[in-house]
């Protein structure tokens, strides 16, 4: 499970938190109790980029001319991201 860190606290604790995600943990930064940032090293980063950009690539719908608009309603208040 992802360590969390207070932003305030966060700055103080910069070593800590890159060396463990060098050695392949993530941290996650909060701010007033809400997630706000993920932390992680640079190889996983890349891992996580490379596998979304190649998701995209093999996509059979990459081919298809899809006609969409995006929602721009606000969230809803109930919505709850775990």
């Amino acid at each position: 499970m992802p360590q969390a860190y207070a932003l305030t606290e966060a700055s103080t604790a910069l070593p800590t938190i890159v060396d463990a995600a060098m050695q392949g943990d993530v941290s996650i930064l909060t701010t007033h109790n809400q997630p706000v940032a993920v932390i992680l090293s640079y190889a996983t980063y890349q891992h996580l980029t490379a596998r979304l950009a190649l998701f995209m690539q093999l996509s059979p719908l990459i081919a298809t001319q899809l006609a969409y608009t995006r929602d721009r309603s606000p969230l809803r208040p109930d919505a709850v991201f775990d």
